[in-house]
């Protein structure tokens, strides 16, 4: 057979058939388009090491974080996902005696399946219970035409904040801050199912 690279899952996939479902090797390789001699080989590996492929000598440049630190990166992004790569780096710098360049620990972070996307701001003074009750509450004891809202215009003094943070793919990083808002200037339109009215 032609040399050919086999991807991981097909492996998989072939021990699986041999080990749990009892297929004949020869049975294997046509259905999966291998050879005999590899299917054994992986077997071997699997048996000698736990994995199919077996263990091979570090290559290149050693890594620059160790399982230690990846693990502390997660909690401190965790914590505080708002955090810049030059702030990470400095914390590795004085925690962990590791200096490392904004692209390598750019490389690093998305290895760890870190990206750096827009925060999702939930204020530290709020109460789920709570608003949970006042919003059964008012579903329960108001119809519309009782309710009034007042669409805001104002100006404060509010603390920008950082808007992008850093999460695993797929979620949403959360910064829990205490929302500085200082003197607030408003204008109150109050709104109702009738139109606005003049306050």
């Amino acid at each position: 057979m032609v040399y050919q690279r086999i991807s991981r899952d097909r492996k998989e996939r072939a021990l699986y058939l041999l080990l749990e479902e009892g297929w004949d090797i020869d049975r294997i390789a046509v259905a999966l388009g291998v050879s005999s001699r590899s299917i054994e080989r992986w077997e071997a590996n699997y048996d000698e090491h736990g994995h199919i492929n077996p263990p091979t000598p570090i290559m290149g440049r050693p890594r620059l974080l160790d399982q230690v630190m990846t693990d502390e990166i997660h909690e401190l992004l965790a914590e505080t996902p708002s955090l810049l790569l030059d702030e990470i780096g400095e914390w590795l710098a004085i925690y962990h005696d590791q200096p490392i360049s904004m692209s390598a620990l750019h490389e690093n972070l998305r290895d760890l399946g870190l990206t750096y996307k827009r925060l999702k701001r939930v204020a530290a003074e709020r109460d789920d219970g709570f608003r949970a009750d006042w919003l059964h509450n008012m579903t329960t004891n108001y119809t519309a035409e009782q309710l009034v809202f007042l669409d805001e215009s104002s100006k404060d003094d509010r603390t920008t904040l950082p808007r992008y943070g850093w999460s695993l793919s797929g979620q949403f990083p959360f910064d829990s801050v205490r929302l500085n808002r200082g003197i607030r200037y408003s204008v109150l339109p109050a709104l109702t199912i009738d139109g606005y009215m003049t306050v």
